[in-house]
């Protein structure tokens, strides 16, 4: 059966390979601050461009952030994903924050209905969860924990959570030899022209390289390859 609207889906084509290890990263938030970081420590030669005039100040700028997964139900992969996720950002976290910068507060997640409360009940009967992750929190608890007026009964307290100032977060992470950072540069378009990736900003070409990572939300939409990006769920 045919596929109705066929897109085209440069990810599945198989990768060539070289070794040049140069990488183009648009959008210098959280998400393309942390790939920034990964790759510098493995060697790579990264440049960050960015359409604001410093790094986080889109949805990444907020003064505060906290840290915690959305785990619920059986123990499926997107469970197993999550929790290697905040396993690594936290200990992330801790190891390029210092202990003033952040704060392991913990974070209690309420189940609002009776699917909610059969969710976490499946989450807390799961064999693979680490020892003392999470444990069941009744009203009194909440109450407790938390000065505001509570409506649910019961819920999951993760005693690891903790919060972060994102901007700050992202400027640690980017401060490595092998990063830069441009800043002030909204790139309009992109195109793969013999295995080289070359980005343009007002129509003018400002760079190259064969490795490109997109860190830049919405703004994918607006390139050929990605336009589909809205509809995909991340």
């Amino acid at each position: 059966m045919k596929e109705k609207n066929h897109r085209p889906k440069p990810w599945f084509s198989i990768p060539f390979n070289n070794k040049n290890n140069c990488v183009i990263i648009i959008g210098g938030g959280i998400s393309g601050a942390s790939t920034a970081h990964s790759l510098a420590k493995r060697g790579y030669n990264v440049t960050i461009y960015e359409k604001n005039p410093s790094l986080a100040m889109g949805a990444s700028g907020n003064y505060q952030g906290i840290l915690y997964g959305n785990f619920y139900g059986n123990f499926t992969p997107i469970i197993e994903l999550s929790l290697a996720g905040f396993k690594y950002s936290y200990n992330l976290i801790k190891n390029i924050l210092n202990s003033s910068e952040y704060q392991v507060c913990g974070l209690i997640q309420l189940a609002n209905n009776i699917q909610e409360i059969k969710q976490q009940q499946q989450l807390l009967n799961a064999k693979h969860l680490p020892n003392n992750f999470c444990y069941p929190i009744n009203i009194d608890k909440i109450q407790k924990y938390s000065p505001l007026k509570i409506n649910c009964q019961t819920g999951l307290y993760f005693p690891d959570a903790l919060w972060i100032s994102p901007p700050h977060f992202v400027k640690k992470l980017c401060n490595h030899k092998n990063i830069k950072i441009i800043c002030n540069n909204f790139i309009d378009n992109i195109k793969l022209n013999n295995n080289t990736w070359e980005i343009y900003s007002n129509n003018i070409l400002i760079d190259q390289s064969p490795n490109i990572v997109l860190c830049n939300a919405h703004d994918l939409q607006q390139f050929s390859y990605t336009k589909f990006a809205g509809n995909l769920v991340f």
